[in-house]
């Protein structure tokens, strides 16, 4: 199969930030950063990008 770069750049984003949100739910009940997690995964999946990073800004400076 034949990926042409930016899919792999794609995917490779999509694996970092799966990653980290897991890492981090491992850290979190059900609280707020939990809620924000979920948060930057939705707006990954529309945009890779400004969006998601905040997300994921804001859930490690709940922690």
């Amino acid at each position: 199969m034949d990926f042409a770069e930016g899919d792999m750049l794609h995917i490779s984003q999509h694996l970092w930030s799966d990653s980290v949100a897991d890492l981090l739910a491992h850290n979190t009940s059900q609280t707020d950063a939990g809620l924000v997690i979920n948060s930057a995964r939705r707006n990954q999946s529309l945009m890779f990008g400004i969006a998601a990073v905040d997300d994921m800004a804001d859930a490690i400076q709940m922690i």
